[in-house]
């Protein structure tokens, strides 16, 4: 079912209208018809993956890892669907907004929210840190304020999670140390309005210039009212150079939240199987497919051309069956819940599966003649017997009883 304002995908009624004021781009308001359970859709449109599977992986990937180590700390990712120009991805329902649309709208946290923001933050990159995760891009677009008060972790899909393959409390392929971008966002959230622009300028100038980093902080930040100096000392701590600097595990040993209460025990949700989707009827419902289904000639958001296997012949039929398979395990490959899956068998055993049905139903048929034979000619003899006179013994009148008798005429011999 299909309307102006919204559309859906298996048992999932997806909004059109995006989502404004939480900081969040390509966010859609979501209800499970089944159960009228709420969530939020991103869309990830495919169009920029098509023809770079190396990014396409690491999107893969990134999903993979934040349905397999999910924290509390984290948007929770409830399923996901794979379209033919995008990929849905749903997290369970929340309401407030990211700290930078906060900041730009002028919000200042007094020094209580900012141990608050800090410790959930700093649990969520330990509950990373642990399983040997790095996330390449730390920063305030990327943390969410409910406004329950709950701190979360978003926007995992376009940071890229990342399996750690450096040596310890190292960053892979040249981003910035998860200590100094912790350091850099407590920069961020206690003097958004200068600090900003000062980062950024540098950024493009100098690159990662450590030193006139702390310049700016002792300088600007350190005085601030609000930064108290246990704040101050983490935050030099943090930006020290490699050999000084403190190690993720040891954040939370720091004096700044030494003193503060015990957190909550890290609940990781285990990575159990989502909700069943109804694939057959995204199937159906797929209107802004491409694919001309009584041909083969893309099966994929990856511009996956089947027609050239050579285990398949060109002008293949595939049926709306292999279209349900192919999917599911699209999404299953998404989610990890398996490596890989053969595109090409999965054709193949469909057309077999079709060739079979085929003949099975031609023999079924032949098969039939003689019972429905029978059931012509019971029918004929129940009507017959309906028609029938009976007898004075109550028997059924032979055809032949029944028809009046000619009378012969006697035949008179005379003398002539």
């Amino acid at each position: 079912m299909e309307d102006d304002e919204y559309f859906e995908r298996g048992t999932y009624r997806i909004w059109k209208e995006e989502i404004k004021g939480m900081g969040i781009t390509s966010l859609h308001f979501t209800i499970d018809t089944e159960n009228d359970e709420k969530y939020l859709c991103k869309f990830i449109n495919l169009k920029n993956y098509k023809e770079n599977s190396l990014l396409y992986d690491e999107l893969k990937k990134t999903i993979q890892i934040h349905h397999k180590y999910q924290n509390n700390n984290f948007t929770y990712l409830y399923d996901v669907i794979q379209g033919t120009s995008n990929i849905y991805i749903l997290y369970n329902y929340i309401e407030g907004k990211t700290l930078f649309k906060y900041k730009k709208e002028g919000r200042n946290f007094n020094e209580k929210e900012i141990k608050k923001i800090l410790e959930e933050v700093l649990n969520a990159l330990i509950h990373l840190y642990n399983n040997k995760i790095i996330l390449k891009d730390l920063k305030l677009e990327n943390i969410f304020l409910t406004d329950d008060g709950k701190i979360l972790l978003c926007n995992l899909e376009k940071n890229s999670l990342l399996t750690q393959t450096n040596k310890e409390n190292k960053l892979a392929n040249g981003y910035i140390n998860i200590v100094l971008q912790f350091g850099i966002t407590i920069c961020k959230l206690v003097d958004y309005n200068d600090f900003v622009p000062f980062f950024k300028t540098i950024k493009i100038q100098k690159g990662f210039d450590l030193k006139l980093i702390n310049e700016y902080v002792n300088e600007n930040i350190l005085n601030k009212e609000f930064v108290t100096k246990s704040l101050g000392k983490l935050i030099k701590d943090l930006l020290k150079d490699e050999n000084n600097r403190i190690k993720i595990q040891d954040i939370d040993s720091h004096e700044y939240f030494y003193s503060s209460q015990p957190k909550e025990k890290d609940i990781i949700r285990s990575s159990t199987k989502p909700t069943k989707v109804d694939l057959k009827n995204d199937i159906q419902n797929m209107s802004t497919s491409n694919i001309n289904k009584s041909t083969i000639t893309e099966v994929s958001n990856r511009d996956l051309k089947i027609n050239n296997s050579k285990n398949v012949k060109e002008e293949t039929i595939i049926t709306d069956e292999a279209y349900l398979t192919y999917y599911k395990k699209e999404r299953e490959v998404l989610l990890g819940l398996i490596d890989s899956f053969d595109e090409n068998e999965i054709i193949k055993n469909m057309k077999l599966a079709e060739k079979y049905s085929k003949e099975k139903a031609e023999k079924d048929k032949y098969k039939a003649i003689p019972e429905k034979i029978n059931v012509v000619v019971n029918e004929i003899k129940d009507n017959n017997i309906k028609n029938s006179t009976l007898d004075e013994n109550g028997r059924v009148a032979k055809e032949d009883d029944n028809k009046p008798k000619k009378i012969k005429k006697k035949k008179f011999l005379g003398i002539f």
